[in-house]
Formats: structure tokens, sequence, C-alpha cells
């Protein structure tokens, strides 16, 4: 790796490094114990990397932070624990998720969360669930997608089970707009949830009427989220 990263700084000038791989944080802290003087040395460029949840350490995020980390992307899709576990296959309680949040914070390294909204049978509490884990992770910065029903995932074969979507439909697109069915949350309000997430999350509890107000798709409702997101990022 050391190797492939002075070629790509030596002929392509980088200055900045993205490790887009869940498991790069997972390696054995006596790895990062090599891995950190080395990268110091012969790389020294800032870097963000993905980590999940269960190989976050302490050890791990001081080494991260001495070779120039500055900042982790974390998963924690859904504030909801048992849905999480159940349809998500993600093991980790809202105590465990918080825990690495904090650990990354002390180790002065700026956070982002990974975060799914539009779940099939959500509701608007289930997606402030959802803000309210992040607020009281601290996160610096939050990536939001709205449910993709993806070919072999246990959701999908919910969401074809319970008619919230048809099994021939074509998925596409990013994630920025509802693709199925949900009877308890419209299109319309979860897309206005999915335009101020991040405000919800940011911005202090005392501005959430205004929030509210700038979750609507009118001239009114852009031009009042545009001045908050000025304010609030």
């Amino acid at each position: 790796m050391i190797e492939e990263l002075k070629y790509y700084k030596k002929n392509y000038g980088i200055e900045f490094i993205n490790f887009v791989d869940g498991t790069f944080v997972a390696q054995k802290e006596s790895v990062f114990e090599e891995l950190a003087p080395l990268y110091k040395k012969e790389i020294n460029l800032p870097f963000i990397c993905d980590a999940t949840v269960h190989c976050i350490t302490i050890r791990k995020a001081e080494l991260l932070k001495d070779m120039g980390c500055v900042s982790l992307s974390i998963g924690l899709e859904t504030g909801n624990e048992e849905y999480r576990k159940k349809y998500l296959d993600r093991s980790m309680s809202n105590e465990k998720i918080i825990k690495a949040f904090r650990i990354a914070r002390e180790a002065n390294l700026e956070t982002r969360s990974y975060n799914i909204i539009g779940l099939p049978f959500q509701k608007r509490k289930d997606i402030f669930d959802t803000i309210e884990l992040n607020r009281t992770c601290g996160v610096s910065s939050v990536s939001l997608s709205i449910f993709m029903p993806y070919e072999g995932t246990k959701l999908r074969e919910v969401c074809i089970s319970e008619g919230l979507m048809d099994p021939y439909q074509e998925i596409i697109g990013d994630g920025t707009c509802p693709i199925i069915k949900n009877p308890n949350l419209s299109n319309e309000e979860l897309m206005g949830l999915y335009n101020t997430f991040a405000l919800y999350v940011l911005a202090p509890r005392e501005v959430f009427p205004l929030i509210k107000l700038a979750e609507a798709e009118t001239d009114y409702g852009k031009q009042l989220r545009k001045e908050l997101i000025n304010i609030y990022y």
C-alpha cells in the first residue's frame, strides 16, 4: 500500500486520500502500530476512511490521528436497534455506536455517519430516533440515503411480500428519491425529511419548528431551508 501511494504521490501529485474500504480499520492494532510511522514517514498526507462500530478502539483512533486521519465515516443506518438487527444484519447496540463516535471525538477526529431513511414501514418517529442518535453521537457531518431495495437483500423480499413494490421494478437512482410505497410515510413527507435531516442533526433544538417549516417543497420552504443551511453548515 505504501509503495502504491508513493507512486501516486510522485507521479500525480495527490494531496488527500480517501480509503474507501469498510475493513480498513478492522486490521489488528499491531498492524496500525507498524503502519502509522511508516505512513507518516513515506506518505504524510491527510486522509479520511471508513470504519465499522465494532472495530474502533482507543489505540486505533490515536494511531489514525497520528497518521494524518482527519475524519472517520461510520455506519449508523437507523436509530432503531431492533430494526437494525432484524433487517439490516447490524447487531451493534446504540450504546456501542455512541461509544465508537465518542472514541473518535476524543482522539480529535471528525466523524461522518452513514444513515438510511425511507425503510419499509418506517414512521416519522423512527426517522427522528435516527436523528436523535446522531445528535447523541455528536457527529460532525452526515451522509444520508433513501432506502434502495437491492437484489438479494432481506428487505427487498419484505417489500415484495408486503406489496410495497413491484417485484419486476427496475432499481435505479442514487438514493435521493423514494422507490417503495410506505403506508406510514408519504413520499412528500419523506423528501421533506431527506432535505432537512442534516439540519435536524446539527442545528440547536430550539430551531426545530423552523426546520419543520423548511421541509415544505414551497418557495417559502426552499428559501428558509437555504438560509438555515447557510447558518448551520
